[in-house]
């Protein structure tokens, strides 16, 4: 079990409610700690701070990545995928040995032609894609490699205010923008937009 709390700690405990271990090199509230698919690295992530930091199980410190929107683990392969304030989008190898090479940054690419910062990019669940947005409301579609990812198709979302969410279907065939224009809109992983949810009356802060 992990968790995260705004005393700038991640815990992690078993089921019968001891701490097997703290981790406590952010400077700010922690907002969300996960779990890599192997559950052998953590992530924990600071949006007060713009802060990330990797640590392994042991709460040893690996990585920290700083001026970041957002981070996420993908789901199968352990990449880590890095989105910046300044438009950076970056991916690493969380299964980089460290021990055996302190100076290892584990960087393995960055996805390009962006020209926009980006608030968010995920892997869809089968990581045959990667979906990102910007801060204005374009939307990327990406098939990764091992070294590289190529840009299948970029479209504007059609949101008229930002964009708040992006969640992913379980069959990796569809995903979701939710925006603070009241709207949430889905798609699948071609760019075509499926339909456009309407009947919130505020802004939509969530969806999947």
């Amino acid at each position: 079990i992990l968790t995260s709390s705004g005393d700038k700690t991640a815990i992690l405990w078993n089921m019968k409610g001891e701490i097997l271990k703290q981790f406590s090199g952010n400077f700010a509230r922690i907002i969300f700690s996960e779990f890599s698919s192997d559950g052998k690295t953590i992530l924990t992530y600071s949006g007060y701070n713009l802060q990330a930091i990797l640590w392994n199980i042991n709460g040893e410190k690996l990585q920290q990545f700083d001026k970041v929107s957002n981070v996420h683990f993908s789901p199968i392969h352990g990449k880590i995928i890095v989105s910046s304030v300044d438009g950076f989008v970056a991916i690493y190898n969380s299964y980089a040995n460290f021990s055996k090479n302190p100076s290892n940054t584990n960087f393995l690419y960055s996805l390009e032609n962006q020209h926009s910062p980006s608030t968010n990019a995920k892997f869809s669940l089968n990581e045959k894609f990667i979906i990102s947005y910007t801060y204005n409301n374009d939307i990327f579609l990406w098939e990764p490699s091992e070294q590289s990812a190529r840009l299948i198709k970029k479209f504007p979302s059609g949101h008229s205010a930002p964009i708040s969410k992006l969640a992913l279907s379980p069959d990796s065939l569809f995903f979701l923008t939710t925006s603070r224009d009241k709207t949430a809109r889905v798609w699948d992983f071609k760019g075509n937009l499926i339909s456009i949810l309407q009947g919130h009356t505020g802004s939509i802060n969530d969806g999947n």
